[in-house]
Protein backbone atom coordinates (compact mmCIF):
# COMPACT_ATOMS: atom_id res chain seq x y z
CA UNK A 1 0.00 0.00 0.00
CA UNK A 2 0.81 3.35 -0.35
CA UNK A 3 0.40 6.30 1.95
CA UNK A 4 0.44 9.93 1.87
CA UNK A 5 1.15 11.69 5.29
CA UNK A 6 0.04 15.84 5.27
CA UNK A 7 2.03 16.76 8.57
CA UNK A 8 1.54 20.34 9.63
CA UNK A 9 4.58 21.52 11.69
CA UNK A 10 5.92 25.25 13.53
CA UNK A 11 8.12 23.79 16.38
CA UNK A 12 9.81 20.74 18.25
CA UNK A 13 11.87 20.34 15.29
CA UNK A 14 14.20 17.64 16.91
CA UNK A 15 10.91 16.03 18.02
CA UNK A 16 9.79 16.47 14.11
CA UNK A 17 12.39 14.66 13.04
CA UNK A 18 12.09 11.56 14.99
CA UNK A 19 8.70 12.04 13.56
CA UNK A 20 9.89 12.01 10.23
CA UNK A 21 12.27 9.06 10.71
CA UNK A 22 10.00 6.74 12.46
CA UNK A 23 7.38 7.29 9.13
CA UNK A 24 10.66 6.22 6.94
CA UNK A 25 9.68 3.80 4.10
CA UNK A 26 9.82 3.22 0.58
CA UNK A 27 5.57 3.26 0.67
CA UNK A 28 5.36 6.33 1.94
CA UNK A 29 5.48 10.07 0.90
CA UNK A 30 5.57 12.98 3.56
CA UNK A 31 4.03 16.08 2.31
CA UNK A 32 5.34 18.38 5.28
CA UNK A 33 4.31 22.23 6.15
CA UNK A 34 5.73 24.37 7.84
CA UNK A 35 4.66 27.59 9.52
CA UNK A 36 5.68 30.56 7.46
CA UNK A 37 6.25 32.50 10.22
CA UNK A 38 8.72 30.58 12.08
CA UNK A 39 12.36 31.24 11.67
CA UNK A 40 15.61 29.99 11.95
CA UNK A 41 15.14 26.17 10.84
CA UNK A 42 16.88 23.79 8.56
CA UNK A 43 14.88 22.31 5.73
CA UNK A 44 17.72 20.20 4.78
CA UNK A 45 18.33 18.86 7.93
CA UNK A 46 14.50 17.74 8.04
CA UNK A 47 14.85 16.37 4.90
CA UNK A 48 18.04 14.21 5.27
CA UNK A 49 15.86 12.45 8.04
CA UNK A 50 14.84 10.31 5.50
CA UNK A 51 16.34 7.57 3.31
CA UNK A 52 13.35 6.03 1.73
CA UNK A 53 10.77 8.04 2.06
CA UNK A 54 9.89 10.86 -0.87
CA UNK A 55 9.21 14.11 1.31
CA UNK A 56 7.70 17.47 0.16
CA UNK A 57 8.70 20.56 2.26
CA UNK A 58 6.13 23.82 1.65
CA UNK A 59 6.00 27.00 4.17
CA UNK A 60 3.31 28.27 2.28
CA UNK A 61 0.70 29.40 5.12
CA UNK A 62 1.26 31.69 7.97
CA UNK A 63 -1.10 29.48 10.48
CA UNK A 64 -3.03 31.02 12.81
CA UNK A 65 -4.45 28.13 15.52
CA UNK A 66 -8.38 27.85 14.97
CA UNK A 67 -8.43 30.26 11.73
CA UNK A 68 -9.23 29.79 8.23
CA UNK A 69 -5.63 29.46 7.45
CA UNK A 70 -5.46 26.50 8.77
CA UNK A 71 -7.98 24.61 7.16
CA UNK A 72 -6.17 26.12 3.92
CA UNK A 73 -3.22 24.30 4.92
CA UNK A 74 -4.63 21.12 5.01
CA UNK A 75 -6.23 21.38 1.93
CA UNK A 76 -3.21 22.76 0.64
CA UNK A 77 -1.40 19.64 1.78
CA UNK A 78 -4.13 17.24 0.37
CA UNK A 79 -4.14 18.72 -2.73
CA UNK A 80 -0.22 18.18 -3.31
CA UNK A 81 -0.35 14.50 -2.33
CA UNK A 82 -3.81 13.16 -4.46
CA UNK A 83 -1.42 14.41 -7.68
CA UNK A 84 0.41 10.76 -7.19
CA UNK A 85 -1.90 7.60 -5.86
CA UNK A 86 -2.21 7.14 -2.40
CA UNK A 87 -4.34 4.04 -1.11
CA UNK A 88 -4.76 6.66 2.31
CA UNK A 89 -3.86 10.31 3.21
CA UNK A 90 -3.20 10.67 7.16
CA UNK A 91 -3.25 14.28 8.83
CA UNK A 92 -0.65 14.12 11.69
CA UNK A 93 0.54 17.55 13.90
CA UNK A 94 4.34 17.81 14.33
CA UNK A 95 3.32 16.74 17.88
CA UNK A 96 2.21 13.41 16.77
CA UNK A 97 4.06 9.92 16.71
CA UNK A 98 2.92 6.73 15.37
CA UNK A 99 2.24 4.00 18.03
CA UNK A 100 3.72 1.16 16.14
CA UNK A 101 6.14 0.51 13.00
CA UNK A 102 5.21 1.17 9.51
CA UNK A 103 4.59 -2.86 8.25
CA UNK A 104 2.39 -2.92 11.43
CA UNK A 105 0.30 0.40 9.86
CA UNK A 106 0.32 -1.11 6.36
CA UNK A 107 -1.22 -3.89 7.71
CA UNK A 108 -4.00 -2.44 9.76
CA UNK A 109 -5.20 -0.23 7.37
CA UNK A 110 -4.83 -3.38 4.19
CA UNK A 111 -7.14 -5.27 6.74
CA UNK A 112 -9.54 -2.23 6.92
CA UNK A 113 -8.96 -1.18 2.42
CA UNK A 114 -11.67 1.24 1.58
CA UNK A 115 -12.72 2.36 5.60
CA UNK A 116 -12.53 6.38 6.15
CA UNK A 117 -11.42 7.20 8.84
CA UNK A 118 -13.13 10.22 10.32
CA UNK A 119 -14.42 10.99 13.61
CA UNK A 120 -17.64 12.78 14.12
CA UNK A 121 -18.74 14.93 17.32
CA UNK A 122 -22.19 13.83 18.89
CA UNK A 123 -25.38 14.35 17.22
CA UNK A 124 -26.20 17.17 20.24
CA UNK A 125 -22.61 18.73 19.86
CA UNK A 126 -24.04 20.01 16.23
CA UNK A 127 -26.76 21.24 17.72
CA UNK A 128 -24.76 24.02 20.13
CA UNK A 129 -24.38 27.71 18.62
CA UNK A 130 -21.29 26.80 17.09
CA UNK A 131 -22.29 24.49 14.52
CA UNK A 132 -25.50 26.14 13.63
CA UNK A 133 -24.78 30.02 13.47
CA UNK A 134 -22.06 32.54 11.75
CA UNK A 135 -19.59 33.12 14.49
CA UNK A 136 -17.52 36.20 14.08
CA UNK A 137 -14.62 35.60 16.73
CA UNK A 138 -15.32 35.52 20.95
CA UNK A 139 -16.28 39.28 20.99
CA UNK A 140 -19.49 41.05 22.21
CA UNK A 141 -19.80 41.65 18.87
CA UNK A 142 -19.79 37.91 17.77
CA UNK A 143 -22.66 37.29 20.62
CA UNK A 144 -25.03 40.15 19.23
CA UNK A 145 -24.31 38.30 16.14
CA UNK A 146 -25.60 34.97 17.32
CA UNK A 147 -28.75 36.25 18.85
CA UNK A 148 -29.81 38.03 15.84
CA UNK A 149 -29.47 34.90 13.77
CA UNK A 150 -31.34 32.93 16.36
CA UNK A 151 -33.94 35.25 15.73
CA UNK A 152 -34.07 35.06 12.27
CA UNK A 153 -33.80 31.04 13.24
CA UNK A 154 -30.69 30.42 11.14
CA UNK A 155 -29.39 27.35 10.59
CA UNK A 156 -26.10 26.30 9.10
CA UNK A 157 -26.13 22.45 9.95
CA UNK A 158 -22.60 22.25 10.42
CA UNK A 159 -21.27 19.03 10.96
CA UNK A 160 -17.77 18.84 13.57
CA UNK A 161 -15.19 16.51 14.85
CA UNK A 162 -11.30 15.78 15.17
CA UNK A 163 -9.52 17.57 12.66
CA UNK A 164 -7.03 14.59 12.25
CA UNK A 165 -7.99 12.00 9.29
CA UNK A 166 -7.15 8.84 7.33
CA UNK A 167 -9.13 8.58 4.29
CA UNK A 168 -8.77 7.39 1.04
CA UNK A 169 -7.88 8.34 -2.44
CA UNK A 170 -11.11 8.18 -3.67
CA UNK A 171 -12.66 10.38 -1.02
CA UNK A 172 -9.17 12.78 -0.97
CA UNK A 173 -9.70 13.23 -4.34
CA UNK A 174 -13.71 14.26 -3.77
CA UNK A 175 -13.03 16.88 -1.21
CA UNK A 176 -10.46 18.53 -3.08
CA UNK A 177 -12.52 19.02 -6.20
CA UNK A 178 -15.25 20.79 -3.97
CA UNK A 179 -13.00 22.71 -2.21
CA UNK A 180 -14.11 25.93 -2.66
CA UNK A 181 -17.52 25.27 -2.43
CA UNK A 182 -16.88 23.62 0.93
CA UNK A 183 -14.55 26.10 2.49
CA UNK A 184 -17.32 28.93 1.87
CA UNK A 185 -19.56 26.75 3.94
CA UNK A 186 -17.41 26.79 6.72
CA UNK A 187 -15.60 30.26 6.62
CA UNK A 188 -17.10 32.18 9.77
CA UNK A 189 -16.72 29.07 11.89
CA UNK A 190 -14.41 28.68 14.76
CA UNK A 191 -11.37 26.06 14.47
CA UNK A 192 -13.22 25.40 10.53
CA UNK A 193 -10.22 22.70 10.44
CA UNK A 194 -13.08 20.55 12.63
CA UNK A 195 -15.76 20.93 10.36
CA UNK A 196 -14.67 20.77 7.05
CA UNK A 197 -14.57 17.43 6.30
CA UNK A 198 -17.32 15.66 8.89
CA UNK A 199 -19.47 18.83 6.93
CA UNK A 200 -18.32 17.46 3.57
CA UNK A 201 -19.00 14.26 4.13
CA UNK A 202 -22.33 14.62 5.43
CA UNK A 203 -23.72 17.28 3.29
CA UNK A 204 -22.01 16.53 -0.14
CA UNK A 205 -21.46 12.93 -0.64
CA UNK A 206 -24.57 11.27 -0.02
CA UNK A 207 -22.92 9.30 2.63
CA UNK A 208 -21.42 6.67 -0.47
CA UNK A 209 -18.01 6.18 2.03
CA UNK A 210 -17.91 3.43 4.44
CA UNK A 211 -16.78 4.74 7.66
CA UNK A 212 -14.23 2.27 9.98
CA UNK A 213 -16.50 3.23 13.16
CA UNK A 214 -18.98 6.10 13.93
CA UNK A 215 -17.25 6.01 18.05
CA UNK A 216 -17.88 9.44 19.32
CA UNK A 217 -16.70 8.73 22.71
CA UNK A 218 -13.31 8.38 21.67
CA UNK A 219 -10.85 8.41 18.78
CA UNK A 220 -10.87 5.11 18.15
CA UNK A 221 -13.01 6.36 14.58
CA UNK A 222 -9.56 7.71 13.36
CA UNK A 223 -7.23 4.97 14.82
CA UNK A 224 -5.96 7.69 17.46
CA UNK A 225 -4.93 8.16 20.93
CA UNK A 226 -5.87 11.55 21.99
CA UNK A 227 -6.68 12.87 25.72
CA UNK A 228 -9.29 15.83 26.09
CA UNK A 229 -10.10 14.97 29.72
CA UNK A 230 -6.98 15.64 31.34
CA UNK A 231 -5.53 18.29 28.55
CA UNK A 232 -6.42 20.42 25.78
CA UNK A 233 -5.39 17.77 24.19
CA UNK A 234 -3.49 16.40 27.29
CA UNK A 235 -0.01 15.49 26.72
CA UNK A 236 1.71 11.96 27.14
CA UNK A 237 3.85 11.05 29.98
CA UNK A 238 6.39 8.05 30.43
CA UNK A 239 3.80 6.63 32.91
CA UNK A 240 1.30 6.55 30.08
CA UNK A 241 3.34 4.13 27.87
CA UNK A 242 1.51 0.63 28.17
CA UNK A 243 -1.74 3.04 27.89
CA UNK A 244 -0.48 3.56 24.59
CA UNK A 245 0.84 0.87 23.03
CA UNK A 246 -1.92 -1.52 24.29
CA UNK A 247 -4.45 0.40 22.99
CA UNK A 248 -4.71 -0.88 19.50
CA UNK A 249 -4.31 2.37 17.74
CA UNK A 250 -2.16 3.28 15.43
CA UNK A 251 -1.16 7.26 16.07
CA UNK A 252 -1.11 9.34 19.06
CA UNK A 253 -0.96 13.04 19.57
CA UNK A 254 0.38 15.05 21.67
CA UNK A 255 3.46 14.29 22.69
CA UNK A 256 6.04 17.32 23.80
CA UNK A 257 9.90 16.69 24.12
CA UNK A 258 9.75 19.93 26.37
CA UNK A 259 7.16 17.88 29.27
CA UNK A 260 8.42 14.80 28.59
CA UNK A 261 11.03 13.32 26.62
CA UNK A 262 11.61 10.03 27.80
CA UNK A 263 7.88 8.97 26.48
CA UNK A 264 9.25 9.90 23.32
CA UNK A 265 12.22 7.78 23.58
CA UNK A 266 10.34 4.89 24.71
CA UNK A 267 8.39 4.92 21.91
CA UNK A 268 10.77 5.14 19.61
CA UNK A 269 12.71 1.87 21.25
CA UNK A 270 9.53 -0.04 21.04
CA UNK A 271 8.70 0.82 17.63
CA UNK A 272 12.43 0.12 17.10
CA UNK A 273 11.88 -3.48 18.18
CA UNK A 274 8.52 -4.42 16.99
CA UNK A 275 10.02 -3.45 13.65
CA UNK A 276 12.78 -5.98 13.86
CA UNK A 277 10.63 -8.60 15.28
CA UNK A 278 8.09 -8.07 12.02
CA UNK A 279 11.11 -8.55 10.04
CA UNK A 280 12.62 -11.78 11.50
CA UNK A 281 8.53 -13.14 11.40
Amino acid sequence: MKFAYLIMAHDNFRQLMILLKLLDSVNNDIYLHIDKKTRYINIDMLKNCVLEAKIHVYMEYDVKWAGISQTKCQMFLLEQAIQKYHDYYHLLSGHDLPLHCNDTIEKFFYNNAGKEFIHFESFDYCLKDNCRYYNLGNGLLSKVFICIQKAFRVNRKLYCGANWFSITHRLGCDLVKHKIDILRKVRFTISSDEYILQTFYRTMTNNNYVLYNTNVNDYSSVTRMIDWDRGSPYVWQVDDFYQLIDSGRMFARKFDERIDNEIIEKVVRYIDLEKRTVKKS
